[in-house]
C-alpha cells in the first residue's frame, strides 16, 4: 500500500495545517470561552486570586501575577466582544492601580495583597513585565485606564530594573522598597550564585 505522503495530491495535504482548520478554530473559541467563564470565579475585591485544580478558590488573597494575567486575558476577550470581559479587565486595572497590590510608598507592585510597606515582598522584574503587558493589552482594547497602568509599569521598569550598560533587567530588588539602580546593580552582582 502506498504511503499517503507519496500520492500525487500530498502537496495539498501539506499545505493545510491542522491549526488552520475550521474545527480547530471552533475548539479554540469554545475552550477560550470556557476558560474565561472559569477564571471569572477568581475575582476578589482587591484583584484576582488563585483557583485550585478543582476550580474553587484556594484563598481570597489577590495576587499581582494572576491579576495581571486576568487583565490581559479579559482585555483580549473584550476586543473579541465577549460579554462581561471589559468589566473584569477594568476590575483588574483598578486593583493594580488603586488597590493594595500597588506599593504607593516606594512604587511598583507587591506580589500579593498581604504584602505591605511593613512586610514587603521582594519585587521582581518578571511581575513588573506582566504589569506592563496587562496595561498594553488593556490600552489596545480601549479600556479607560490601560495606558495609565502601562506607563506606570514602564516607568518603574526603566527607573529600577533596566540596566542600560548590560541591556538587561535586574531580576529582582533585594532590599525593602525600590532602590536606585546604582546601589541595586552591585548588590545583584554579589548575590548571584557562584559557578560550581
Amino acid at each position: 500500500m502506498a504511503d499517503i505522503m507519496d500520492s500525487p495530491d500530498s502537496s495539498d495535504l501539506l499545505s493545510v495545517c491542522w491549526a488552520d482548520s475550521s474545527s480547530h478554530r471552533r475548539w479554540l473559541l469554545a475552550e477560550g470561552q470556557r476558560l474565561l467563564e472559569h477564571y471569572a470565579k477568581a475575582r476578589v475585591p482587591s484583584g484576582f486570586a488563585t483557583l485550585g485544580h478543582d476550580g474553587n478558590m484556594v484563598d481570597d488573597t489577590a495576587k499581582s501575577i494572576i491579576t495581571t494575567r486576568m487583565v490581559h486575558c479579559y482585555a483580549l476577550a473584550a476586543l473579541m466582544g465577549i460579554p462581561g470581559a471589559a468589566t473584569l479587565a477594568d476590575h483588574g486595572l483598578d486593583a493594580l492601580l488603586d488597590g493594595p497590590l500597588r506599593d504607593s510608598v516606594h512604587g511598583g507592585w507587591f506580589s500579593d495583597a498581604y504584602s505591605t510597606h511593613e512586610n514587603p515582598s521582594r519585587k521582581n522584574a518578571y511581575l513588573h513585565a506582566f504589569v506592563a503587558l496587562a496595561g498594553a493589552s488593556a490600552s489596545i482594547a480601549g479600556r479607560p485606564r490601560g495606558t495609565e497602568l502601562m506607563e506606570a509599569a514602564i516607568t518603574i521598569i526603566d527607573q529600577h530594573f533596566w540596566l542600560e550598560d548590560e541591556q538587561s533587567m535586574l531580576p529582582s530588588l533585594p532590599l525593602i522598597g525600590l532602590i536606585p539602580k546604582i546601589i541595586a546593580a552591585p548588590i545583584a552582582t554579589c548575590i548571584r550564585p557562584k559557578p560550581a
